[in-house]
């Protein structure tokens, strides 16, 4: 995995829960969490929900984003993967290979067990500045190595598509029944509209600097950012009278905020990283029918009409200032019907077919 479970609920755990409940064995290795050398367990594993368990090997320390993983860990590591191997009576399988740092010990598994190897690419990681050379030196091998390679955006798929042919473009997804039918907030209520909403991480790929000008421009809209801020200065939204930050929140309580939301938006700023990204809240978004005001990302244009996009500041916000005023049922239905037929249950369903298509032939 590349984040730990019980951490902001997206794709990998989209994905797995969804495996879990089409009836497969899921087990989630933490990124963050390992079994102590000194433990007389070969590995620990807490059971999350049926059919999927958090997995911590037998390993030294080690970190995920900005370290290496060495032969050494690989072969602890390899060790402890054995046992599990051994004690669920795990057959076939698939190894979910969600950021190249893990590459060496998929690989000594594959070797040992067979079974699939796939890459679910979900970022540029050459554009990461915050990511080791070593994550970044690890992918085109990854790439190469693997028999599925599953990716979120087609800046991606076409980066790959020279290194191997077993490219999948199967984007991002929504839990519709989860999303469209919610009640506002209450601690929302009261709130002056319209309210000009976002969730998700407030992190380096936010534009701060657009979103306090858009409440600057329009005092008479309610700004509210529900999300986890990481190593942001966001004092000067803080300052903003009419800008409500409300923190983190739990994955059960997001759709009574987008209940609560007048207008959707994505203010993601425009560079190499998010050229790559298919943003799981404009599906989340969708499910609401609600217009979406983002801006200009190469992989929001499949969408049309249905995503309002700007190139500046001031179209940003004149776009708000037409969502709030737009009153076209034919446009919210359409959103909804693009977040029904985007459903997590279908992304997994592709994913399926891409590995069932993947499997090596065997002797009977």
């Amino acid at each position: 995995a590349i984040i730990d479970f019980e951490f902001r609920y997206q794709r990998p755990q989209q994905i797995a829960a969804e495996f879990a409940r089409r009836g497969h064995r899921v087990f989630w290795i933490s990124p963050t969490r390992v079994t102590s050398l000194d433990s007389g367990d070969p590995y620990q594993g807490l059971k999350l929900q049926e059919n999927l368990w958090e997995i911590r090997l037998k390993s030294p320390a080690f970190d995920i984003y900005r370290g290496e993983l060495t032969m050494e860990a690989v072969q602890e590591q390899l060790q402890s993967f054995l046992h599990l191997a051994r004690d669920f009576e795990i057959s076939s399988h698939a190894l979910l290979v969600q950021i190249p740092f893990w590459r060496r010990l998929a690989v000594a598994i594959q070797k040992k067990l067979h079974g699939i190897l796939a890459y679910d690419c979900m970022d540029e990681w050459d554009a990461f500045e915050n990511i080791s050379h070593f994550i970044r030196s690890e992918e085109p091998a990854l790439v190469r190595e693997s028999d599925a390679v599953i990716v979120t955006a087609t800046k991606l798929a076409n980066k790959f598509e020279q290194a191997t042919s077993h490219v999948a473009l199967v984007r991002n997804g929504a839990d519709y029944s989860h999303f469209h039918n919610a009640r506002p907030h209450k601690e929302l209520e009261g709130t002056q509209h319209p309210v000009v909403g976002y969730f998700g991480a407030i992190a380096d790929w936010i534009d701060l600097g657009l979103i306090e000008y858009s409440a600057q421009m329009r005092p008479q809209y309610t700004f509210v950012l529900v999300g986890q801020v990481f190593d942001r200065d966001v004092s000067g939204l803080e300052s903003l009278p009419n800008v409500r930050m409300m923190g983190g929140r739990p994955y059960s309580e997001i759709p009574s905020f987008l209940a609560s939301f007048d207008v959707c938006t994505i203010p993601f700023l425009v560079n190499d990283v998010t050229a790559a990204t298919d943003p799981v809240k404009l599906y989340e978004y969708f499910c609401s029918g609600k217009p979406v005001v983002a801006t200009k990302m190469n992989e929001l244009e499949i969408w049309g009409d249905a995503v309002y996009t700007a190139e500046s500041r001031e179209e940003y916000v004149a776009l708000i200032d037409r969502a709030v005023n737009e009153n076209n049922s034919n446009l919210r239905e359409e959103r909804r019907q693009i977040a029904r037929s985007n459903t997590w249950s279908n992304r997994v369903a592709t994913i399926a077919d891409h590995l069932a298509s993947s499997c090596h032939m065997s002797s009977i």
